[in-house]
């Protein structure tokens, strides 16, 4: 894929993802029905009680112990929202994911290492380490301590190469 196409895809698909959160956010919070106070606990309808307690669960029903109708949930706005985010998704798998990825394994993270870091993983990826080592130790910037330990890592590593042989 070129990168106008690329741009493009971003640019005019940044608002799929951010419609399909609303819509699923308002189909999640749905909509009221009925107008009938009830317990906000068991949703018994409270019309013509006189006692401050719900008489199904016993639950205070004063101001905030009730509420009025149901909450529903907004079928069409849910599975709208649902399959945007779903389109979304796919999108960035496809098109997204690739680039980053690629950019990503691209960087030389050894570079950003603390040298004790890589001193104490030399034996994990020894080629790719090594020569970040060997770059700090001709650019200055492994104390004396840091060189001794490189040194003896560098002689048993060749002590090994050889004896394998």
């Amino acid at each position: 894929m070129s990168d106008t196409a690329f741009e493009l895809i971003v640019l005019l698909g940044w608002p799929i993802p951010v419609v399909g959160a609303l819509l699923l956010f308002r189909g999640i919070r749905g909509r009221r029905v009925g107008d009938e106070p009830r317990c906000r606990k068991c949703k018994y309808i409270l019309t013509g009680i006189s006692s401050s307690r719900c008489p199904e669960c016993g639950r205070d029903v004063t101001a905030k112990g009730r509420q009025v109708g149901l909450w529903r949930l907004r079928r069409v706005a849910f599975a709208t929202g649902l399959c945007l985010a779903l389109i979304s998704l796919a999108v960035v798998e496809q098109y997204v994911y690739p680039r980053v990825y690629s950019y990503v394994n691209g960087v030389d993270w050894y570079r950003y290492y603390p040298t004790d870091w890589l001193l104490s993983l030399v034996d994990r990826d020894t080629a790719v380490i090594g020569k970040e080592l060997v770059d700090r130790l001709d650019r200055g910037l492994l104390s004396e301590e840091q060189r001794e330990e490189f040194t003896e890592l560098l002689i048993s590593e060749y002590k090994v190469a050889v004896y394998s042989n």
